[in-house]
């Protein structure tokens, strides 16, 4: 099976945008954190491991499907959270996934609503 290992840096401007600024913080840098992508039905992305059976992982499994892209979202592994569809025509529809009992669903934020926890410093 095909995979690719890589080490993905933190963003930190989000966080810290003055000291980003004043460069007294690189705009990314450690800690770098590993990402694995492999092919399966789809492209599966593991975030912050390099274990392709980390069943705790969150990851992305991205599909083609007929008229554009599904990307399944798996917070901790396991059950998805969540769907979005992007189609070939421009549109995008994110929905939220309880088909088989998800413990943790997505949650739809307003345009500009900060993150809880995410942003809880901004």
């Amino acid at each position: 099976m095909d995979e690719i290992r890589w080490f993905v840096p933190t963003y930190n401007a989000s966080r810290y945008p003055e000291a980003v600024e004043r460069g007294g913080c690189a705009e990314y840098g450690s800690p770098e954190v590993p990402v694995l992508i492999r092919q399966e039905a789809g492209i599966r992305i593991l975030l912050g491991t390099h274990e392709a059976e980390n069943g705790d992982a969150p990851d992305v499994l991205i599909e083609r499907q007929p008229g554009g892209w599904l990307l399944i979202l798996h917070p901790a592994g396991g059950d998805p959270s969540g769907l979005v569809y992007l189609l070939d025509d421009g549109r995008t529809f994110a929905q939220p996934d309880a088909r088989w009992g998800a413990p943790t669903q997505i949650q739809m934020l307003e345009p500009f609503e900060p993150v809880p926890v995410f942003d809880a410093d901004r």
